[in-house]
């Protein structure tokens, strides 16, 4: 690669570039340099038809499918937690301005930036899997921070995860591929509503992990349930947004209960999901 005012540097590329690049980003992060390289792609139109809709339900230990997957989360903070209290002991030991504190230091950023490269690399290749497979791609609408203020014990687990950027990573992989991204109401009850026949429980206590509906009888996991809910809402928002004439066939309209339960729906502001400490 030859810069400007700097000549050839010698780099290795992680993929072959296009013919035509318009500018190049050097970055420094603890474990390098990277040269990032600005490229043109065009997208794509965004397909008329819906074939195969997916809902996506997050918590802290699972990435949860409509269709039944269940996609484990990493957790790479909560993996090296113990070594970085460990490195930030021995940091805390070392005499100020000295070159052994410098040391430290940069062996403490780099188990930072290892733990955001795993984080990254397992968000990007779940998001284009899931953009990739699926034209219509519904997701809940979350207030993280607000849930990490109010939560301060499930903070961490919460910032672990990376719920913010999964989504934004979907929308726009989606907007990549021709495919539609829809983000439906926060206040809608996924968690308590049966997915087959649309009943609504008062209250789902945080260990009960199986739905199980009494009026139909129904058993599966809670986070499948919760996604099918996302899928089908999404898809009715879908077809009301194009004014399509009929609505696929769901448990429940989204926009009459939210008309008819806006009461209830509101009195829930936190996503109901169990996270290990």
């Amino acid at each position: 690669m030859r810069l400007p005012k700097i000549g050839v540097v010698r780099i290795v590329l992680h993929r072959e570039l296009p013919a035509k690049y318009q500018c190049v980003t050097i970055t420094q992060i603890p474990r390098g340099w990277y040269a990032s390289f600005v490229v043109e792609q065009q997208e794509q139109s965004l397909v008329d038809q819906v074939t195969n809709p997916v809902g996506v339900d997050v918590n802290s230990q699972y990435t949860a499918l409509s269709t039944g997957e269940l996609i484990e989360n990493p957790r790479p903070l909560a993996k090296k937690l113990k070594h970085i209290k460990n490195s930030q002991r021995k940091l805390s030991r070392k005499q100020k301005s000295s070159r052994n504190r410098t040391k430290q230091k940069t062996r403490l950023a780099r188990i930072h930036d290892q733990i955001r490269c795993q984080r990254l690399e397992h968000i990007h290749q779940t998001s284009a899997r899931i953009a990739k497979s699926h034209d219509l791609v519904s997701v809940e609408t979350l207030k993280i921070e607000e849930m990490k203020r109010k939560n301060k014990y499930a903070a961490k687990c919460i910032a672990d995860a990376g719920w913010a950027i999964l989504a934004n990573a979907i929308a726009y992989t989606c907007q990549l591929s021709g495919h539609h991204f829809k983000k439906i109401n926060q206040w809608l009850p996924s968690s308590k509503t049966c997915s087959s026949c649309g009943a609504k429980k008062s209250s789902l206590d945080l260990k009960q992990r199986e739905y199980h509906c009494d009026a139909c009888g129904v058993t599966q996991h809670r986070d499948v349930n919760a996604a099918l809910n996302i899928c089908n809402w999404g898809h009715q928002q879908w077809n009301i947004d194009h004014a399509r004439q009929e609505l696929p066939q769901a448990p429940v309209d989204v926009t009459w209960d939210m008309i008819t339960n806006w009461g209830d729906i509101s009195q829930s502001q936190m996503k109901q999901e169990a996270v290990d400490l």
